[in-house]
C-alpha cells in the first residue's frame, strides 16, 4: 500500500526531470522470465517427486538391492523418472517461449499506443509534454508496484497455513506428558514384560504392527526379535522407552 502511495510521487518527479522519455522494460522482462520459468518447475515437480522416491527406496533398502542383483533394475528405472521431466519441460519450452514472445510484444505495441495518444494530444494542444508523460510514468510505476504485490498474495496464503498447523501442534496436548508425577513408581529390576500388546502408528492407524504381543525378558537374559521388515522390531524397543504407548494391553 505505501510502494502505490509513493509510485505516483516518483512518476510526478520523472516527469518534470526527462523531457524524453525511453523505457528498455527491464523490469517486466525479468518478471515474465520468472513466471515462465516458475510454469515450467510446476510442470516438472510431479516426474522429479517419482524420481526422488524411486531413489531414496532404492538407497533406503540398498541391502535388499545388493541381494537380489537389482541395481541395473533401479537404475534403469531412476532414468525413466528422469528423463520425464525433461520431456515435459522440453514442450513447455515452447509454449512459454510463444507466449514470452507475444509478452514482449504487447509491451511495445503498448509503448507505442501511448506514445501515438499522447502526441495526439499534445498536437491539439489538449494535454502538454509533461503532463503526457506524468501520466505514463504514473500507470507505468502503478502497475510494476501492483504485479509487485500481488506476487505476496500466494505467499501469505502459505503463511496463513503454516501459521495453522504450527498453532495446531503447540497447542496440541500429547498422549504422554513427560512433566506428570501422576502414580507410583516402581524400583526397577530390570525386567521387562509385553502383556497381550497391540500397536499401530498414529500415521498408519490402519496398519497393525504388532498383535497380541507377550513376551518376558528377565534380567540378565538375551531375546532376538527377528521378522521381515516392518513387523515391529523396531517398535518393540520404541515401547520401552515409551515413545509411545500400546493401544492394548500393557508394557
Amino acid at each position: 500500500m505505501l510502494s502505490g502511495l509513493v509510485m505516483p510521487i516518483y512518476a510526478f518527479l520523472y516527469a518534470e526531470i526527462f523531457n524524453t522519455f525511453t523505457l528498455t522494460g527491464e523490469e517486466l522482462r525479468r518478471s515474465a522470465a520468472f513466471w515462465s520459468l516458475m510454469f515450467v518447475a510446476l510442470a516438472v515437480l510431479g516426474g522429479i517427486g517419482a524420481m526422488i522416491r524411486v531413489a531414496s527406496q532404492a538407497i533406503q533398502n540398498i541391502r535388499t538391492v545388493q541381494a537380489l542383483n537389482r541395481e541395473r533394475t533401479f537404475f534403469i528405472k531412476y532414468i525413466n523418472q528422469l528423463l520425464e521431466p525433461f520431456r515435459e519441460a522440453k514442450k513447455q519450452a515452447y509454449v512459454y517461449g510463444l507466449v514470452y514472445s507475444f509478452s514482449q510484444g504487447v509491451i511495445f505495441l503498448i509503448y507505442a499506443g501511448a506514445f501515438r495518444l499522447g502526441a495526439y494530444l499534445v498536437s491539439i494542444e489538449d494535454m502538454s509534454p509533461t503532463n503526457v508523460y506524468r501520466v505514463f510514468f504514473a500507470i507505468a510505476f502503478c502497475a510494476i508496484s501492483v504485479g509487485q504485490m500481488n506476487s505476496y498474495i500466494s505467499e501469505y496464503s502459505k503463511a496463513k497455513l503454516s501459521a495453522g498447523l504450527l498453532i495446531g501442534l503447540i497447542k496440541r496436548r500429547p498422549e504422554i506428558d513427560s512433566y506428570s508425577s501422576y502414580g507410583v513408581f516402581q524400583p526397577v529390576k530390570g525386567k521387562v514384560g509385553f502383556r497381550d500388546v497391540h500397536f499401530s502408528y498414529p500415521q498408519r492407524a490402519q496398519v497393525p504392527v504388532l498383535q497380541g504381543l507377550s513376551a518376558t525378558v528377565s534380567p540378565g537374559q538375551t531375546l532376538a526379535v527377528v521378522g521381515p521388515s516392518g513387523c515391529g522390531k523396531s517398535t518393540v524397543i520404541s515401547l520401552i522407552q515409551r515413545f509411545y504407548d500400546p493401544l492394548r494391553g500393557q508394557v
